[in-house]
């Protein structure tokens, strides 16, 4: 998707399509839990899958025949060996970190796939520098701009898919309400986001990416701060809406400019690898922020218990996410550094 944006579209006005993209992509998270609330609250659980088969073939069947091939075409052959080697290697560092959040590090159930994860994730880098045509041609990663675009964007899916676990499991586990009523609660941080996603990118080209991300990552930086000092069993519900506002309004601003400006400083012939290796470890971000949050909300409930006890649920509940929010908080900190080594200068391919 992103390469065929920058092929069909000239530098100047990339960052207003870019912006109607970021509404689209930001969209799906952004009502998934609101959407998924009110199916559990009227239905089975089973139905959120039911649906997406549904819309799935509906895309399929009206989206597949309006495509088109707007590149040349290389026919590249996909080499085996790299596609498993990235397999086991994101999947065994992916795997190893979900299974800290009820093992040691020291049990072989957790370090055996670390260890292969990461061994085989260098082998796999290794080799794409060797081959002649790389299944990832990991040179795009020499374009200083694209490099710290693309570990900003890594950030931004971390924190947001770290938040969408928190907070409905806090709202649902700790204050007491139902899947409804908590998808509901995320929907106005998260219609914020939808509304500022396509006013970010029609002005970006205007104002470039340097005030918006670092405005962004501060607003991001704040709620995540708060977050961390206002969690507890008697949080009132308000605070978290207004919350999730500002750090929604945060990754509004973030997203698009950080995305748009990675992808500005590759060359064209570079754009393919780029939109791939930029989506590949997204979504690598994506589940471990997942992945991390659930295992620092384990470890933070089993901290509180070893020293409190376990007699009052609520409150080991609470501590469990204000625990997982302090790697949030974390993140968003070395996410506004970064932000301030963006510069605002274009070369155009």
């Amino acid at each position: 998707m992103f390469s065929v944006v920058l092929m069909i579209f000239p530098i100047n006005k990339r960052g207003a399509v870019m912006g109607i993209f970021g509404l689209v992509l930001t969209a799906g998270p952004a009502l998934g839990p609101s959407i998924a609330g009110l199916i559990i609250s009227v239905s089975s659980w089973h139905y959120i899958f039911w649906i997406m088969i549904v819309l799935n073939l509906l895309l399929l069947i009206f989206g597949a025949p309006k495509m088109e091939n707007v590149s040349d075409l290389s026919r590249p052959k996909i080499d085996i060996l790299s596609l498993i080697f990235s397999t086991i290697g994101f999947g065994g560092i992916v795997f190893a970190l979900a299974t800290l959040a009820e093992s040691s590090i020291t049990e072989l159930i957790v370090w055996l796939p670390l260890l292969v994860g990461i061994v085989t994730l260098i082998l796999f880098i290794t080799r794409q520098f060797k081959m002649d045509i790389p299944m990832i041609d990991l040179r795009v990663f020499k374009h200083p701009m694209f490099t710290l675009g693309t570990v900003l964007m890594i950030c931004n899916l971390f924190m947001i898919l770290s938040v969408a676990i928190l907070i409905p499991l806090y709202l649902k586990s700790v204050l007491g309400y139902a899947a409804l009523v908590a998808g509901l609660v995320m929907l106005p941080g998260n219609a914020l986001n939808i509304v500022m996603s396509p006013i970010v990118g029609s002005s970006f080209d205007k104002v470039g990416p340097k005030i918006y991300t670092r405005i962004g990552y501060i607003l991001i930086t704040i709620s995540a701060i708060l977050f961390v000092l206002v969690i507890s069993a008697t949080t009132p519900v308000w605070q978290i809406i207004v919350l999730l506002m500002v750090f929604f309004l945060g990754i509004s601003m973030t997203i698009m400019p950080a995305q748009t400006k990675a992808m500005n400083q590759l060359p064209p012939k570079m754009y393919a690898d780029g939109s791939a290796a930029m989506n590949t470890l997204t979504q690598v971000a994506g589940a471990l922020g997942t992945a991390i949050a659930i295992t620092m909300f384990t470890i933070g409930q089993n901290k509180y218990i070893e020293e409190n006890g376990a007699n009052v649920p609520v409150d080991f509940l609470a501590y469990g996410v204000h625990y997982a929010f302090i790697v949030v908080l974390i993140v968003s900190i070395l996410s506004l550094i970064g932000s301030f080594f963006i510069k605002n200068s274009r070369h155009q391919h």
